[in-house]
């Protein structure tokens, strides 16, 4: 006898059935969703201040290591040019409204020394330095490419960048090469502007002393030295100085300006195609037996501009947090490392002034929306300043907006900012 089947009888859900299921898992979804999101907004506020507890305390625990202030290169003392102003992390650029888009802009004096003259100087004062007849020149008769100090250079925009950008390079270079006052050099460069006169070459033009002249360098130009990057690891490579260079090459476009300073007029060339510092000749200056020499001292005062939305590559008080506590690479450069002292013949004890003793950070990520974190370390051990402003670890937070002002003493953060205050008065 056959068994009779129950298939036929069975039915699945009716539209009614379905419609009350699908409304009931809606119900729930909304109930619960708020309750997930507020887990994942916590979570993220969490992360947001172990990150920027850790970047504070490592923070301070290099500033103790290392003496001073965050700089710019560590081989050189912290002054208003070679300080870190803010401290970018890897993520999103951020924007700035209302208080946070304020710009903070602060003096800073420093003693100097000038040599005053009782009379005045002309042209006629300077004296060409004589070069010796039994030199031996190195042929030159390739520039650019690996050993280029820097970009094609086509104007005078590119030269003012050169000098802002490569400011620490070209400071320990014109030192090195016994350049008195190489800071007239720099800023000679920041502040030039350009002739045209492409017809002449090099060898017979009269430098300017207020700019620079367009010329071609020709073959048999001979430089007292020439500054190029002997390295071609883009985060090694270190600036030196060649002696004693001959161009046996093909003409090339170059700009040559002279800068003078209380001792001596450089004369200066610079090839297009690399940005290569060069010096072509030094005079002299010659003082007379009636004129009067002194050395006075005076307080000079230096301006910086510095604020949140600043950008690294751009504004040369800017570097990446990366560079100073997971590597020794102050300007993402190793040439620029700070010092580090042999434990062997330190001891130990308090550690002030030691030397880097990284990594502080394994690394240092964007935060949780994506965006970077930053510090405003100018105001890190900053005796300058007349008020103790605070120097905080900030996140946008997930707006990616900053509300926060980049100086403040004991303001509340704005917005949905958050800040990690890593010295001066907590909010």
């Amino acid at each position: 006898m056959r068994r009779k089947s129950n298939l036929g009888n069975e039915r699945g859900l009716s539209l009614i059935e379905a419609t009350i299921i699908l409304i009931t898992l809606m119900v729930l979804a909304s109930v619960m969703a708020p309750t997930v999101m507020s887990y994942v907004d916590d979570a993220r506020v969490v992360k947001v201040k172990e990150d920027c507890e850790a970047i504070g305390v490592s923070l301070a625990r290099m500033v103790i290591d290392t003496g001073a202030c965050v700089r710019l290169d560590g081989r050189l003392p912290c002054t208003i040019d070679n300080r870190v102003n803010l401290l970018l992390g890897e993520g999103r650029a951020i924007r700035v409204r209302g208080e946070g888009a304020e710009l903070f802009s602060y003096s800073s004096d420093y003693y100097t020394s000038v040599v005053r003259q009782v009379t005045s100087y002309s042209s006629s004062d300077y004296v060409r330095r004589d070069i010796a007849s039994n030199i031996h020149w190195n042929i030159a008769t390739h520039l650019g490419g690996a050993t280029a100090f820097t970009t094609e250079i086509r104007s005078g925009a590119d030269l003012r960048l050169m000098a802002n950008t490569y400011a620490s390079d070209l400071r320990v270079l014109l030192i090195r090469a016994g350049v008195d006052f190489p800071e007239s050099v720099i800023d000679a460069l920041a502040k030039i502007t350009v002739t045209d006169d492409h017809s002449k070459l090099c060898s017979d033009v009269e430098p300017l002393e207020t700019g620079a002249t367009r010329c071609i360098m020709n073959s048999g130009l001979e430089m007292l030295w020439m500054a190029y990057r002997p390295q071609t690891n883009i985060n090694n490579r270190s600036a030196e100085l060649l002696y004693n260079v001959k161009w046996s090459g093909e003409e090339l476009n170059a700009f040559m300006f002279r800068v003078k300073t209380l001792n001596s007029a450089y004369t200066f060339i610079i090839p297009e195609v690399c940005g290569n510092l060069s010096l072509v000749s030094i005079a002299d200056r010659q003082i007379r037996s009636d004129t009067e020499q002194r050395t006075e001292g005076y307080i000079a005062t230096r301006q910086t501009t510095i604020g949140w939305a600043s950008v690294y590559g751009v504004d040369e008080t800017v570097d990446m947090l990366e560079h100073h506590l997971v590597e020794d690479r102050p300007s993402g450069r190793i040439l620029n490392a700070y010092p580090y002292q042999d434990m062997a013949h330190v001891g130990y004890g308090l550690s002030m002034g030691m030397g880097w003793r990284g990594a502080y950070l394994s690394s240092i990520g964007p935060d949780p929306w994506g965006n970077h974190y930053m510090v405003n370390s100018v105001f890190l051990n900053n005796p300058g300043l007349r008020r103790p402003y605070n120097a905080v670890c900030l996140s946008a937070g997930a707006d990616g907006i900053v509300d926060t002002p980049f100086a403040a003493v004991g303001t509340k953060r704005l917005g949905d900012d958050f800040t990690y205050v890593i010295s001066g008065r907590p909010y």
